[in-house]
């Protein structure tokens, strides 16, 4: 009994295991499903999914295009990027495990791959700040909802043998063709031929090839057994005789193919005259029976002049010989009398008639009282003169009277009245947004509490930025239920600000000490970013927008975090982790400058150091320090007068860059006052190893396959905006030229030139494999410990450089892996760099990437520095 209890236990003990690891290794996210819906006339997904993590968790969805032999996007918007066909359509939702894409229903992103029928698309579910995602492969059907696809239009049966002529006997235009064999089996099931089409219009200009601007146009459907049709050239209104005739064939679901338009016209000198038909603009003589006439005792009838008019209730008509009379009649019965008849307008009615002798009278007045009550309000007057005796009339104008003209109808004034509201109120929305826009995060200095201490000065060490703790934490948390603010939202007054640790365009960074950050207990020594006080429109939205980014980017070991932020009340701050020992640059060049002492040239290593800091006095004019780079400054020959890392995008074609831009770096560059204290509390020792570069190198990927996985590009990789912590962790920082997926710089902004792709300075185009390039640099400049890229070529020659297939040579450091991974990165087609997670497997620690400096060549010289190279052209001058 004893041995089947334990066995029993067992068991049980068992399948608890067994069953706790099936829930524990449960999928967070799962149950993707994809569905294609309708909205008017376009094409949206709609995704949902199952999630177990935590409510709150933000998600991405993504939706790419696949390429098929069913469906292939057309050409690249992109003139030198073929290979970019589109953007991914991306959305992303919080609280939520169901979105609708594109969620924009004005419109599709520029760019972007429009959702389409018959194509297929890969969807990717991921979350913001968890490394989870999902995927689903989705293939959208012919039809939805009734919008259905034409992809198979090109096999539809087409017009062939076209032909139209006009016969002017008859006064008709006859168009005739054929229909092109077809397979039945290539078109879709449920489709069937349904008609042809046959639009004619009549154009004005016969000098145009398309007829001009047309005057009247008739459209109608044939059976599909139907080779012909003619048109009655009267039924068009128009003078000229030129006709466009457009044929196509429609199936069921309203798809169609079309033949060539036909142009028939005939020219001005064998056009016929018009027929009674046109009358109002030239009086004719015609017969008025189906024998032959003569008509020449008419034709010798003088013209008159006929006008007619309204007075009251009568229609006085009036006319007039336009010369002298010299016809007379040759007997009593020969007459050429003038025709009136009123017809109603609607239905066609002749009311009254009348003839009269135009050669003994000049007026006839209707009396409209006797037919107006029963026959409406518009009438129309038609008048000819008439030979009675050879049968033949000559038409005049005809003319239309409205005898009790309607009442003025208010709808037009209202709907105007209407129109010029809507537009009033649509302008004032749009100024509201925009006001609000600019000033949601703005409040005026006289309610704005002290939140800002002494902006437009220094700030003291240790200062606070007091506000009433209460009142801010209700106004941050009544700003989270508008969705005006965040978890990451802190008040002002959690921060102590102390020393300044840099400053720039956008502002000023600062070491704080913070308390109440969101997951953090306890004080904590961060950096803070704070906007300057008068900042521009622009400047404001991009320091949100580098929040925004950093808030997507999440936590990574590589990747600088932000720890909180202050957005609903000014002035604006970024509050990111404390990085203390200065950026990857600083630490590059000071382990050359080791490497420098340790092949007895102390004494060029002392004046390096006194080079690379900003409040030393400059080096003499005959110091020897640059006597071995005579090699490396051909630059000062050139039309270049500076170094300067960042120029704008603009000045890469036209002309070399002469000032040097302070951009954010959240590193130890400090004041001279600063320097020991920062600095000196940094315990990080400065090691010349060749495994601990390889280091560097992998890290940096690592970060960088994080930014690719999120879909963002950085655009400013460089060792300068790499930090380094006291366990040599880098960290990649300053995401304020950050932008999702890819993207096309529109705006005349600051660009790190040296470290650009070819496409970002042709095209102003930047996308993940920008950054790679960017990482190629990267590498060269940890194997040249910190040298300046392409040292003796000038800014305006640098891209006719680059397009000549030449590249920065290789460091001796570096091994001829590394540098075919460098020459990888810089290559001119995007398409052939490789991906980051490509480029992390290929930065192993197994393999061997920088060479050992003890087997370097003593007399080996690095490649200058930024700061050599700005010293050597001082000193030039």
């Amino acid at each position: 009994m004893e041995a089947f209890s334990k066995s029993f236990n067992l068991l049980l003990m068992l399948y608890t295991v067994l069953h706790v690891g099936k829930v524990s290794a449960s999928p967070e996210l799962y149950g993707l499903t994809v569905t294609p819906v309708r909205s008017g006339q376009q094409v949206k997904l709609h995704v949902w999914w199952n999630s177990t993590l935590p409510i709150g968790t933000g998600y991405v969805v993504t939706a790419t295009h696949v390429d098929s032999e069913k469906c292939t996007l057309k050409d690249s918007p992109f003139e030198n990027n073929k290979h970019i066909k589109c953007a991914p359509v991306s959305s992303s939702t919080e609280n939520s495990t169901e979105v609708v894409i594109p969620a924009d229903d004005s419109g599709y992103v520029k760019h972007a791959c429009p959702i389409q029928l018959h194509c297929t698309y890969s969807l990717v579910v991921e979350t913001m700040s968890l490394s989870d995602r999902i995927t689903h492969l989705v293939q959208v059907p012919d039809c939805v909802d009734g919008l259905c696809s034409c992809h198979y239009a090109d096999h539809l049966p087409v017009p062939v043998n076209t032909f139209a002529t006009i016969n002017k006997t008859s006064g008709q235009l006859i168009v005739s063709w054929a229909l092109s064999a077809f397979d039945e089996a290539e078109l879709p099931e449920n489709v069937t031929l349904k008609a042809i089409y046959v639009g004619v219009r009549r154009g004005t200009n016969n000098d145009l090839g398309w007829g001009g601007q047309h005057s009247s146009m008739k459209e109608l459907t044939l059976p599909m057994d139907a080779s012909g049709h003619s048109f009655d050239i009267e039924e068009f209104a128009g003078s000229k005789f030129i006709f466009v005739v457009q044929l196509k064939v429609i199936d069921s679901r309203g798809c169609d193919r079309a033949a060539a338009p036909l142009r028939v016209s005939l020219p001005d000198s064998e056009q016929p005259l018009p027929n009674a038909a046109t009358v109002g603009f030239k009086a004719t003589t015609t017969c008025t029976n189906d024998t032959s006439c003569d008509c020449d005792r008419l034709i010798s009838f003088p013209d008159f002049l006929l006008a007619a008019r309204l007075e009251g209730s009568e229609i006085v008509v009036t006319w007039r010989p336009l010369k002298p009379v010299t016809w007379h009649r040759t007997s009593l019965s020969d007459m050429v009398g003038l025709s009136l008849a009123i017809r109603a307008e609607r239905s066609g009615e002749l009311l009254c008639s009348v003839t009269v002798d135009p050669t003994t009278s000049t007026t006839h007045t209707f009396a409209v009282d006797q037919f107006a009550p029963n026959h409406g309000t518009s009438f129309l007057l038609a008048a000819s003169f008439i030979d009675a005796t050879n049968h033949c009339e000559r038409t005049m104008p005809t003319y239309k009277f409205q005898t009790h003209p309607p009442a003025r109808s208010i709808l037009l004034p209202t709907l105007f009245v209407l129109l010029a509201v809507v537009i009033t109120v649509v302008v004032a929305s749009c100024l509201f947004i925009y006001y609000k826009r600019r000033t949601k995060f703005r409040w005026k200095a006289n309610n704005w509490r002290g939140v800002y201490v002494g902006s437009s000065g220094d700030h003291h060490p240790q200062g606070t930025m007091e506000e009433n703790r209460l009142y801010i934490d209700m106004e941050i948390l009544n700003a989270r239920a508008r969705g005006d603010a965040d978890y990451l939202e802190v008040p002002h007054a959690c921060l102590r600000i102390g020393r300044e640790i840099g400053k720039g365009a956008f502002g000023r960074v600062f070491m704080a000490s913070a308390v109440k950050l969101p997951g953090l207990n306890g004080p904590k020594i961060v950096a803070i970013k704070q906007l300057k006080k008068c900042s521009s429109s622009d400047e404001f939205d991009e320091f949100l927008d580098e929040i925004a980014m950093m808030k997507k980017v999440g936590k990574h070991p590589n990747i600088v975090a932000l720890l909180g932020c202050c957005t609903i009340k000014e002035p604006l701050t970024m509050i990111m982790e404390y990085v203390g020992c200065g950026d990857l640059l600083e630490y590059l060049r000071k382990i050359r400058a080791k490497h420098l002492a340790k092949v007895h040239q102390l004494e060029v290593s002392a004046q390096l150091e006194n080079a690379n800091s900003a409040q030393t006095a400059a080096a003499p004019a005959n110091s020897t320090i640059f006597g071995p780079m005579v090699k490396y400054l051909d630059l000062l020959h050139t039309s270049s007068t500076s170094d300067a890392s960042y120029i704008t995008q603009t000045e890469t074609a036209t002309r070399p860059s002469v000032t040097e831009t302070t951009y954010t770096i959240l590193s130890g560059t400090m004041g001279e006052d600063d320097n020991s204290s920062a600095l000196g509390s940094c315990s990080l020792e400065y090691v010349l190893d060749h495994k601990e570069l390889h280091n560097f190198a992998k890290q940096i990927a690592c970060g960088m396959e994080r930014l690719e996985e999120l879909q963002i590009t950085h655009r400013d990789l460089a060792a300068r905006n790499i930090l380094i912590d006291e366990r040599k962790t880098l960290k990649i920082s300053d995401f304020g030229l950050s932008r999702t997926g890819i993207y096309v710089n529109t705006r005349n902004k600051k660009v790190p030139l040296r470290w650009l792709s070819i496409e970002a300075m042709r095209d102003n185009l930047y996308s993940n494999k920008s950054d790679v390039w960017a990482f190629g640099i990267v590498l060269w400049e940890i194997g040249t410990l910190g040298g300046y890229p392409y040292p003796s070529v000038s800014n305006h020659e640098l891209f006719g450089f680059l397009q000549e297939g030449k590249r920065l040579e290789r460091p001796e450091n570096c091994t001829v892996e590394v540098y075919d991974l460098m020459l990888q990165c810089w290559r001119e087609d995007p398409n052939e760099r490789p991906s980051f997670n490509q480029i992390s497997k290929h930065l192993q620690p197994h393999k061997k990437i920088y060479i050992d400096f003890s087997e370097i060549e003593p007399t080996y010289v690095f490649p200058p520095t930024s700061d050599q190279i700005r010293l050597a052209i001082a000193n030039n001058k």
